[in-house]
């Protein structure tokens, strides 16, 4: 069967892709390995509202949007030093009714949706993929083979990397992360059996119910703790996260040790765990027929792990590129579409890749210094949390100085970052318009530079 483009992962980002390549007049099929009523992440995920904007995607309503604009912290387990946020930039998203409302908006706008399918076999002629080959149980169970042909393939199927990894010349291009370039994180909404309990625990850190207390370095570097709970004492939102380093156990762990610690909690309503790429994006993602974007190709802010965001973002970004072109799998359109995400996006998740680094080398109470110091300001959280540039302020600044004063080798181990985060910025806003950019000396030397 011929069809114009087929879409590998029916995730937020596949699914997000369908429905704006649909709107443009393409022919669609959308592959999901699992049934549709499990694909993508089935979490509340925290999405800055400018993304959806950016994607050009509806505003999310209740219940749909399960939390919206709500205090924020970032604290010690102590309480000795916080940063107060009286608004968050975020909205909690119940993924698996975005996902869903992608889904049901992509089939009304004619798009093909294939669940419950699996890649027997890509077709290769001079590097572009010409046909994808698949196999499908029917309700009976009996095997179904298709075949479909498409001027382009998109891989949105998060860290399987599924349609990448049989791209010969991408697979080459995109190496496999380390297990280090992961993070296992798990969130839960759970069930408060002890609504006396729950108000003691916050009475406890001295803080308000349904705010968001963030515990940064848990277990040193990479490792976090967040808990909100409703104010009506119902029911208790808890993520974490943690770099799969070997020393800091999963997700899943923390949240049961965290459970077993506070009896107040009951059984859990509903949540999920994901294993997320933890790094700048891949330096090419695209092949001539091929695209990738989401998690498979790392568009993720490495500040917190949030990919959600920036996948909607990429596929509208893809979206407008190709749709200015004859061929849309065409090495030109899809280079277009690379270079554009990587001035746009790709300055600021490099730049942030290096902060997450040094925060994975820091001990809890090194992270918890930058706190207590003011080396992490409010408006530094404010903007990761946003995934933006920060802007800093007059009082930031002075913070920063008053810091250094009273821990100069905090501050030094800090600030010696900047030099890169600036040169990392740099390099990705000069990423190059053509092909044979990326195999030019200079850029290759400085890449390699930040790359260490």
């Amino acid at each position: 069967m011929k069809t114009d483009i087929v879409i590998i992962g029916a995730g937020t980002s596949g699914a997000t892709a369908a429905c704006l390549l649909a709107k443009k007049g393409y022919q669609v099929v959308l592959l999901e390995r699992r049934d549709r009523e499990n694909a993508g992440a089935r979490w509340i995920n925290d999405v800055p509202p400018w993304m959806f904007e950016y994607a050009g995607i509806d505003h999310p309503e209740p219940p749909e949007m399960a939390v919206d604009i709500s205090p924020f912290v970032m604290r010690t387990d102590t309480g000795k030093a916080r940063i107060f946020i009286e608004k968050r930039p975020m909205w909690g998203v119940d993924m698996r009714l975005f996902v869903k409302r992608l889904h049901r908006t992509a089939e009304e706008l004619g798009v093909t949706l294939i669940d419950q399918c699996q890649i027997t076999d890509i077709s290769i002629q001079k590097d572009r993929p010409t046909h994808i080959h698949l196999k499908r149980n029917d309700f009976l169970g009996k095997s179904q083979q298709m075949t479909y042909s498409a001027d382009l393939f998109i891989d949105a199927s998060g860290v399987s990397q599924a349609l990448l990894r049989k791209i010969p010349v991408l697979d080459t291009l995109c190496p496999r992360l380390s297990p280090q370039s992961y993070i296992h994180a798990s969130q839960g909404v759970f069930d408060i059996i002890d609504g006396a309990g729950a108000k003691t625990y916050l009475e406890s850190l001295r803080e308000e119910p349904g705010t968001f207390i963030c515990f940064p370095a848990i277990d040193g570097g990479y490792s976090t703790l967040m808990v909100r709970i409703e104010p009506n004492f119902d029911h208790v939102d808890i993520l974490t996260g943690v770099v799969n380093d070997g020393h800091h156990g999963t997700g899943k762990m923390c949240i049961q040790a965290f459970k077993q610690a506070q009896p107040w909690i009951g059984d859990r309503v509903f949540g999920g765990s994901a294993r997320i790429p933890l790094s700048k994006p891949y330096r090419q993602f695209v092949s001539t027929g091929t695209a990738v974007l989401g998690d498979a190709a790392c568009h993720v802010f490495p500040a917190h792990g949030s990919g959600v965001g920036s996948g909607m973002i990429a596929a509208r970004i893809l979206t407008d590129v190709i749709s200015q072109y004859n061929d849309p799998g065409s090495l030109e359109s899809l280079w277009h579409y690379q270079t554009r995400f990587q001035k746009e996006r790709g300055t600021l998740h490099a730049a942030y890749h290096v902060f997450a680094k040094m925060v994975q080398s820091m001990s809890e109470k090194e992270v918890h210094t930058l706190i207590e110091k003011g080396l992490l300001t409010k408006e530094n959280v404010f903007s990761s949390l946003n995934q933006q540039w920060p802007i800093p302020g007059v009082q930031s600044v002075l913070s920063i100085i008053t810091g250094s004063a009273s821990a100069p080798l905090m501050a030094l181990k800090f600030l010696s970052q900047v030099p890169k985060i600036a040169a990392t910025s740099v390099l990705f806003s000069y990423y190059p318009e053509q092909p044979d950019g990326l195999t030019h000396r200079s850029w290759n030397f400085f890449h390699s530079l930040i790359d260490r």
